[in-house]
């Protein structure tokens, strides 16, 4: 197919972009990727809309006067990225929607307007919401890059657990860097005098990841801990992942983030949440769950907090049952959750659609 591919994250290396667009690419279709640069671009995409700092609302107009060809299908892919009308006769669109809590307004006017053919639906327990949206919803979990981890590669771990991505903590420091030139922090150096903002980072709307603060705030009271908030280029993302026994992972709002999918490719053991992963991953058999219940403000969080680090230590000690679990969710994750995969998802969704349309089927 030739796809126009449309990102508001455009070159951001943490995002399903630039992965995306290689798995199309590496499938033998044509892409052109509009989206914003992040001081990155061409490395992925073609071209960048000008004279914009953020993207939310896209006119089909602007992004289709410089696509070279006719496209077969316009593949919006969020976050930043709506399209908006008018919608040109004839033409295919499709929204790929992997963080729906953060978009949910933006998200529920824009399909109100009916201008996607088909919603592929990032985190599955939005269906409910959205399964009359468009003429298709299609649930794709989100994938990892194959291109930033290597199954050949294997780093040994330094410490208990690591932590790669945002980490919710107010005032980080990061003292230390690891052999890569990353600058990795253990444990936190936050002061906390009682009021939420001395420890929590506040994002967008409140205080949406205290939950991850507190568990890593706590966690390396008790375990050797690194975490990694900005390191996204190959090996040292690797690296990161791979310098503890153990990736951790708590969740935004029961989301089924990216992370996931990378420390299982990582050849280390997920220790997260349960909350939507377990439908779809084996618990227990590719990753380890515990229970979540309660905010950080109650004190009952530390029942819950006292139950999740007995489970890792009981991890950290059972070397067997680690490794076996972690050897099983590499070949898991390398046969069925890469961005290729994700990718032949779509495809074939989008040329079922067409040549129910009576379209060239590809």
């Amino acid at each position: 197919m030739k796809i126009l591919y449309v990102s508001g994250a455009g070159e951001h290396p943490y995002c399903s972009g630039p992965g995306l667009i290689r798995a199309f690419r590496k499938l033998g279709h044509e892409v052109w990727a509009v989206g914003m640069s992040y001081g990155r671009f061409g490395l992925d995409f073609n071209h960048e809309i000008p004279n914009r700092s953020h993207i939310e609302w896209v006119p089909y107009s602007e992004v289709l006067k410089d696509c070279p060809w006719e496209s077969d299908v316009v593949l919006y892919v969020e976050p930043h990225a709506y399209a908006q009308g008018p919608k040109p006769t004839g033409l295919i669109s499709a929204t790929y929607q992997t963080d729906p809590h953060r978009s949910g307004i933006l998200l529920r006017d824009t399909l109100k307007e009916g201008i996607y053919n088909i919603l592929f639906l990032g985190q599955p327990h939005y269906f409910p919401l959205f399964e009359r949206a468009a003429e298709q919803v299609k649930i794709v979990l989100p994938g990892f890059d194959t291109g930033r981890i290597q199954k050949s590669l294997e780093i040994p771990p330094q410490c208990d657990i690591s932590f790669v991505g945002f980490t919710g903590i107010a005032n980080m420091e990061y003292p230390d860097k690891d052999q890569w030139g990353n600058y990795a922090i253990h444990p936190p150096k936050c002061v906390y005098d009682g009021r939420p903002e001395e420890r929590y980072a506040i994002d967008h709307i409140g205080y949406d990841y205290a939950e991850r603060a507190e568990y890593l705030i706590r966690l390396c009271s008790d375990f050797s801990v690194r975490m990694y908030e900005n390191v996204w280029e190959p090996p040292a993302f690797q690296g990161a992942l791979q310098v503890g026994k153990i990736g951790f992972h708590r969740s935004l709002l029961n989301d089924i983030a990216i992370r996931c999918f990378e420390v299982m490719a990582a050849k280390r053991l997920l220790v997260a949440d349960e909350a939507v992963l377990s439908k779809h991953v084996d618990p227990w058999g590719l990753f380890v769950p515990y229970r979540s219940f309660y905010r950080p403000f109650f004190s009952n969080f530390d029942v819950e907090y006292s139950h999740t680090r007995d489970l890792i230590a009981h991890y950290l000690e059972t070397v067997d049952t680690r490794q076996r679990i972690v050897a099983n969710a590499q070949t898991y994750a390398f046969n069925n959750c890469t961005w290729e995969k994700r990718a032949e998802s779509m495809a074939i969704a989008i040329n079922r659609y067409r040549a129910s349309k009576g379209l060239k089927h590809e």
